[in-house]
């Protein structure tokens, strides 16, 4: 599973990878990963960690703000 923002109102969901060809398999350097075991693995942004999640689905806003803020940042990096 993969995090993308739905395009009709930029909302974080999960879809499957598979729906997807990856173009740019490049990580930003900052970014974690986890092994969970049995072929499952995590890698996300070190900011998205912790209860991160659970702040944005409250609509926290140090959260949201947190949220724009990566993906301007993973934008950047993509262009370069």
């Amino acid at each position: 599973m993969i995090t993308v923002q739905r395009d009709s109102d930029s909302t974080p969901v999960l879809v499957e990878l598979q729906c997807f060809d990856v173009v740019d398999p490049a990580v930003p350097n900052d970014w974690t990963f986890l092994d969970f075991g049995s072929g499952r693995y995590s890698i996300a942004p070190r900011e998205f960690g912790g209860d991160f999640w659970d702040r944005f689905h409250d609509e926290n806003p140090e959260a949201e703000k947190t949220f724009e803020q990566v993906i301007e940042r993973l934008k950047i990096f993509h262009e370069a």
